[in-house]
């Protein structure tokens, strides 16, 4: 029963081990929030200091579908609007949100939200 034990812990640890990706949450004021006509949705946040895609009104981004986008959409005008802090949250190997890629390679976010301050 021992061996079982541990092999089930060995199994385990090699699985939590072999993660390739990392959290990362970026926050900051945003200063522009962008709707282009094919629906892509584009902010520039301070913890960027460049463009970088939430997702599209118009077709699925990723995993993120258009009703969320929307919803991304509107939270990140109201935070702009607001003076608020975005946060946006990643899993990516990225060590910094200053080394996110931008435009059309960023990354497709885990969530977007408002944060209180």
């Amino acid at each position: 029963m021992k061996k079982v034990w541990s092999g089930i812990i060995l199994s385990l640890s090699f699985l939590v081990g072999s993660q390739t990706h990392a959290a990362i949450d970026c926050r900051g004021l945003v200063d522009y929030v962008l709707l282009y006509a094919d629906g892509t949705v584009n902010v520039r946040g301070a913890w960027r200091g460049d463009f970088t895609v939430l997702c599209n009104t118009s077709t699925n981004w990723g995993d993120i579908a258009p009703e969320i986008c929307l919803s991304w959409y509107a939270t990140a005008t109201k935070a702009a609007a607001d003076g608020k802090q975005l946060t946006v949250y990643y899993e990516t190997n990225s060590s910094t949100c200053g080394d996110l890629p931008t435009y059309g390679a960023s990354l497709v976010p885990f969530y977007v939200g408002i944060v209180a301050q």
